[in-house]
């Protein structure tokens, strides 16, 4: 008989509150809720836990309105936990998630009923971690005295432009193409943007983020807010600013939107 994998999805949801969750050897915080004034919310999110030291995080961001955005999300992130739940060592973990992505890209691109999506995944083995990218969906990794040291690059217009220095995250949030991207999901051709094998360390935070959190907050405000504190007062700190920013209207920088992620401490 197998070993149980521990696993969790959420699809459209509507609590505004802060889960915490047993993940890898540690705890796990996960907090979605749709755009202020809507009732629908597009992002899924789900965790596959392998063993104390084998897991994924994994955000999606659907696109397309309503129903299409949510389905299309869904579809992304129930497809690839299925498959991630079968992971055993004789296969690697990134043919995996390769073969999974594609085979939910021509599923998306082939239906009626679905929109596209964004998804970001982060994949915790041993003593590092890895992401895989598509959209403007992100994670990152900061050390324990705060000190951000890694994020992916958003695939849009901005993004790339903040990434060579062209222009600087405050403008980018407010300019008029800052919600234009140029991967994604659904549409036919895509492509992933994996990252090196970033190593971790105790105290060292992981978070991963639909686009609610970057499109309102520069990477500077985001590590600023879970540099300290209780894990869970650090997510929750980070989402009631984002949050109040969105439902703000004299703020000059405001984007409402989807919220969804995860944030974990190394232990």
């Amino acid at each position: 008989m197998g070993v149980e994998i521990d696993s969790k999805s959420w699809y459209n949801n509507q609590k505004d509150e802060i889960n915490e969750l047993v993940f890898l050897s540690g705890n796990l915080f996960h907090y979605s809720s749709p755009c202020p004034g809507y009732e629908i919310n597009q992002d899924s999110s789900a965790y596959v836990n392998i063993d104390n030291k084998t897991g994924f995080l994994m955000v999606a961001d659907g696109m397309g309105g309503h129903a299409k955005g949510d389905l299309a999300s869904k579809t992304a992130l129930s497809t690839l936990s299925s498959q991630l739940k079968k992971y055993h060592d004789t296969k690697p973990v990134c043919e995996i998630i390769l073969d999974s992505i594609d085979k939910i890209n021509e599923k998306i691109t082939k239906s009626d009923d679905m929109g596209g999506t964004t998804l970001t995944i982060c994949e915790f083995s041993k003593n590092y971690v890895r992401f895989f990218n598509i959209g403007d969906s992100f994670g990152l990794v900061m050390n324990s005295k705060g000190v951000f040291r890694f994020r992916t690059i958003d695939d849009s217009i901005t993004g790339y432009g903040v990434e060579s220095g062209l222009i600087t995250e405050e403008k980018a949030l407010v300019h008029e193409e800052s919600n234009v991207i140029t991967n994604a999901l659904g549409f036919g051709d895509y492509r992933v943007e994996v990252s090196c094998k970033q190593k971790v360390e105790k105290g060292d935070v992981i978070l991963i983020s639909t686009d609610g959190l970057s499109a309102n907050l520069t990477t500077e405000v985001i590590t600023g807010e879970i540099s300290s504190g209780e894990s869970e007062n650090r997510l929750a700190s980070l989402v009631n600013l984002a949050r109040t920013q969105m439902m703000d209207e004299s703020a000059k920088i405001r984007n409402p939107d989807d919220l969804t992620c995860f944030l974990y401490v190394v232990n």
